[in-house]
């Protein structure tokens, strides 16, 4: 599946969610959508190592084998609010460490996408 087809998925399902009233119905969906949004993020991450594989090896580097690297949802965080600002604590063991470089944070109006390079990962 392509990233416009998951995008077109979730924009799909989003909008079933909002003509339904049952909570296992709502709830369902919702995890539909979680799923395809997974979906979506591993096939980024996996086309963002493709592109900087070609881009290394356009520049004459010694290109490296890129392994599919794992892609986790974070269920446990905690966040305060007031009418200005939203704060978000994530507990990540070891993010400490790691060079700025390697923390993404992307921002919308209603979504956050944060992705964290080299992190030794024990679920």
């Amino acid at each position: 599946m392509s990233v416009d087809e998951l995008h077109l998925d979730i924009q799909e399902l989003q909008r079933l969610l909002e003509f339904t009233n049952r909570p296992n119905v709502q709830a369902a969906l919702t995890k539909a959508i979680e799923g395809v949004e997974e979906k979506l993020a591993n096939l980024k991450v996996a086309q963002e190592a493709k592109n900087e594989a070609k881009a290394e090896s356009e520049d004459g580097k010694p290109k490296t084998s890129h392994l599919s690297l794992p892609v986790s949802k974070i269920r446990t965080y905690g966040w305060d609010q007031s009418e200005k600002f939203v704060k978000l604590y994530i507990t990540l063991k070891g993010i400490h460490s790691l060079p700025k470089e390697n923390i993404i944070l992307n921002y919308s109006k209603k979504s956050l996408k944060l992705v964290v390079r080299n992190l030794e990962w024990s679920s």
